[in-house]
């Protein structure tokens, strides 16, 4: 299910946000035609450049007689946070007014998604499934003190640092447990399996208003590999070609 089919790239993945795009634009050569460093005016006042813009080799399938799109690359980093993602995003919706050179105005594509921004990240998602483990194992009173009677040890720390280890331990494994609660409470089986949902929502809102604005995403996606989603939906993906009949053509937002 969107996003959680989504494979997104984990920071450091690349040295730099060249390697990223000639990573991404070699794969996607197999299917289209590639100019780099595209010129354009914005409101035929500002000129600026995108990073790449496609043809479909085989534009036969699409809805429009001379297919393209412009494609913009972002180097995720472990700094990164929601402004970074969302000024990017700003830039692309900004890319979808522009006359480029050659092409006029044009849907836009970023990558990565800028879902990334609210997205659990593959580490993170490791970090709370590693923390949903622990708690299924610690199966009585017993076990817990046990584990924490173990706390500050093996680090060679002294008593006052143990002592302040342990009841770290098990405030953290309190909170744990509260979240947890909750989480059933509301019908969710965890914590994890709650925030994983509530991030899924703002993702899906965001890049439906993203979509409405001319601007999607190309990603990699499980089972249909690199994919075309605008909104969402699959305009195009390389297992199954041309999904959708959509205009690649910038549209005006439906407020019907």
């Amino acid at each position: 299910m969107y996003p959680r089919t989504l494979i997104l790239p984990e920071p450091g993945s690349f040295p730099n946000e060249k390697a990223l795009a000639e990573s991404v634009l070699n794969a996607m050569s197999k299917w289209f035609s590639v100019e780099t460093e595209v010129r354009g005016r914005y409101r035929g006042v500002e000129t600026v450049r995108i990073d790449a813009v496609l043809r479909p080799l085989d534009p036969e399938p699409w809805a429009d007689d001379d297919p393209a799109f412009g494609v913009e690359f972002k180097l995720p980093t472990a700094g990164m946070g929601d402004r970074d993602y969302f000024v990017w995003a700003a830039q692309a919706v900004d890319y979808a007014h522009t006359d480029w050179d050659g092409y006029g105005r044009l849907q836009i594509f970023v990558c990565p998604s800028p879902i990334m921004a609210v997205w659990l990240s593959s580490g993170q998602l490791a970090d709370w499934q590693a923390r949903v483990r622990r708690s299924a194992s610690l199966e009585s009173a017993r076990d817990l003190e046990r584990i924490v009677g173990r706390l500050g040890k093996d680090e060679g720390l002294d008593e006052e640092q143990e002592r302040r280890a342990q009841r770290a331990y098990r405030r953290r494994h309190r909170e744990q447990e509260d979240e947890d609660h909750g989480a059933l409470l509301e019908g969710f089986r965890n914590s994890l399996d709650r925030n994983l949902e509530q991030s899924a929502v703002t993702g899906r809102a965001m890049m439906h208003l993203l979509g409405q604005l001319n601007v999607g995403e190309l990603t990699q996606v499980r089972d249909h590999g690199w994919s075309l989603l605008r909104s969402g939906h699959t305009l195009w993906c390389s297992h199954c070609g041309v999904r959708s009949k959509w205009s690649l053509k910038p549209q005006l937002a439906s407020r019907s």
